[in-house]
Order: C-alpha cells, then sequence, then structure tokens
C-alpha cells in the first residue's frame, strides 16, 4: 500500500453552512467542519438537551458528553475520594479502588501475577502484532504517509480471535487517520471499508470478510506458536 496522498472533496458544515474538506472515504458521513462546530450541534440536540441528575448531590444539570453522570468536577471529585481503600495483595500498602476487582496498588505489585495469566499473554502478543504491522507499512502511516504518531488499527475487530493477531486484518495509521479527524478508521468505519477495497483490492477484503465469520478458539499452545512466529517475522524484518 502506498503513502501517497489523496484528493480532498468538498462538502458543506450541516451546523455552521461552510464548506470544508474531507477525504473521499469521508464524504458521505462528513457533516461538521470543525470540533466547534459538532460541540455546538451537538449540546442543541434533543438528547444533550434533556436535563440529568447527579448521582453525587442529586442536582439536575445538561450533560456535556453522553456518558456524564455529574454535575461538576467538584462532585465528580468527591465521588473518586469515597472510593472503597483496600489493602493491596501483594505489598499491603492501603489504596483506592478505581474499578471493583482491583486487587493491586499498583503496575509493580501486579505484574508477579500478570504474567501468569491469560490476558497478559494476549497483550503481549498484540504488542507483537502491532509492532509487526508498522514494519510491514515501512513505519509510515498507509493512508497520508506520515512517520510519526503511529497505530496499528485491526481492520475487522480485535475480538475476532480468527483475525486479531493476523496481519493481514491490520494497517498501519497516523493518530489522525485511526482515531482523531473526523474522517478516520473509528469515526468513518464505512467510507474506511471503501477505501480499503480501493486500495487492496475487494478479493482481499471478501477474503478478510469470509475468515472473520470462522469461529475460532484458542489454546495456550495456538498462543504460543503465534508468538513464536511473530518475534520470527519481526526479527526478519531486521529488528
Amino acid at each position: 500500500m502506498s503513502g501517497k496522498s489523496v484528493k480532498s472533496v468538498k462538502v458543506v458544515c450541516q451546523h455552521c453552512g461552510e464548506d470544508f474538506l474531507v477525504a473521499p472515504w469521508r464524504r458521505l458521513k462528513a457533516k461538521y467542519c470543525s470540533y466547534d462546530c459538532s460541540n455546538k450541534a451537538r449540546t442543541t440536540s434533543k438528547a444533550y438537551s434533556k436535563p440529568r441528575t447527579c448521582v453525587r448531590c442529586g442536582a439536575g444539570f445538561l450533560p456535556m458528553h453522553w456518558n456524564q453522570k455529574h454535575c461538576g468536577r467538584q462532585c465528580w471529585a468527591d465521588s473518586v475520594r469515597k472510593r472503597k481503600r483496600i489493602p493491596c495483595h501483594s505489598c499491603g500498602k492501603e489504596f483506592s479502588q478505581t474499578r471493583v476487582a482491583q486487587k493491586y496498588c499498583s503496575r509493580k505489585c501486579s505484574e508477579p501475577f500478570n504474567k501468569k495469566t491469560t490476558r497478559f499473554k494476549k497483550e503481549f502478543i498484540d504488542i507483537l502484532w502491532a509492532n509487526l504491522v508498522k514494519l510491514i507499512a515501512g513505519e509510515k502511516c498507509e493512508y497520508c504517509g506520515k512517520a510519526d504518531h503511529l497505530n496499528s488499527h485491526h481492520i475487522f475487530s480485535r475480538s475476532n480471535m480468527a483475525l486479531r493477531w493476523d496481519t493481514q486484518n491490520g494497517i498501519c495509521l497516523c493518530a489522525g487517520h485511526h482515531v482523531l479527524s473526523n474522517f478516520s478508521a473509528h469515526k468513518a468505519p464505512l467510507e474506511f471499508a471503501e477505501w480499503l477495497k480501493e486500495t487492496r483490492g475487494e478479493s482481499w477484503y471478501q477474503t478478510l470478510v469470509t475468515k472473520s465469520r470462522t469461529i475460532v478458539k484458542l489454546t495456550d499452545g495456538d498462543r504460543s506458536n503465534i508468538t513464536v512466529d511473530l518475534k520470527q517475522r519481526i526479527a526478519e524484518q531486521g529488528v
């Protein structure tokens, strides 16, 4: 996949009416020219104009984002301070839980335990996969060619174990084309899929779709083999 720039197309902002440029595969979904227009349109929409009740003090407030639960920063801070304090299962030091199942006060205390878990092994393979995807792409964004702030994006969800560590299911993108901009892979998935078909080919995409429908249950042995394979392929890239 080349790092050639793609010619932008012009669309009209649905809030201020001004013209702005977006990537071709973003043209059907782009609505606003800026975060400012997006926020203004959102706060005046029906969903955000409905009052909510603060879970801390009971006061009514208008939310600024979809999952806001507190009326302000002070109530949020008070809720944080009220979190349950328990002794760390490793060092014994008391700490405030940030989630119900938390047992350790720090990464240092949890690491010896985590290394024995399936979750740790999966996260380690995730890192190997992400590094290999970037190396295959020549360590540059496959959409715009930028070489900084790179992310490895799963084309089909990482929860799909048939494709989670398949490098064919990965693409190297800069932070903007991955999640930040209005025409990113996460904010415009349908347009992004069309762009992938144009650049990598329809047959390649359909092969990936077919594989994504396969139900796979991996064993510890399978994960060990995947780890070895990814390490070997990274070494072959000269790293």
